[in-house]
């Protein structure tokens, strides 16, 4: 499951931040998020701690769906209501990196979704196709990560070509896989 997932991945990602830095992960302080995701007090270059905070917020994607035309894969579905985190990256293989969209208190997820489905309309992508986020492959940073709908297969999208490529079978898989960065 996606929640399991991004817990594994959590705590790999604290075990580096521990071992490379003695600290928790952390990100540059932003007072718009709400402190319950933060851990500790900013510090002189304006990084903070954070940790998951688990997501109780129920949210209906029948309205989503509804205005999507189609339903929201159920990995997109757990990706965005699992937890709160700040930072979900890594190294997937050489050359090749994940960042996803963090996922905080202040995302309304209908606009998140509707506003992606926007953009790949605009730019007539397949609309299928949910971005979660980018892509670093061989130090270009303009492609998206992307979740398609139809199989819940994760790929990077060029917008400026529309190609494409499927880098992981299934969120969870991607996730399960990334190495975290410090």
């Amino acid at each position: 499951m996606i929640q399991q997932a991004i817990e594994k991945y959590y705590e790999r990602l604290k075990a580096a931040w521990t071992e490379s830095n003695n600290t928790l992960p952390l990100v540059p302080y932003n007072k718009k998020v709400p402190s319950i995701v933060y851990n500790g007090v900013e510090d002189e270059e304006g990084y903070i701690g954070w940790h998951l905070v688990r997501n109780d917020k129920v949210v209906n994607f029948e309205n989503i769906n509804l205005k999507l035309g189609f339903d929201l894969h159920n990995d997109i579905k757990q990706y965005l209501v699992s937890y709160y985190f700040m930072e979900l990256a890594g190294e997937i293989k050489d050359g090749l990196e994940v960042i996803m969209i963090p996922i905080t208190p202040l995302i309304n997820l209908e606009t998140f979704i509707l506003n992606r489905n926007d953009v790949a309309l605009d730019n007539e992508w397949d609309n299928k196709l949910i971005d979660i986020g980018i892509v670093v492959l061989d130090n270009n940073d303009s492609l998206l990560l992307c979740v398609d709908n139809r199989n819940g297969e994760v790929l990077w999208l060029n917008g400026e070509t529309g190609d494409t490529e499927v880098i992981s079978n299934s969120l969870e898989s991607l996730i399960n896989a990334m190495k975290p960065r410090c």
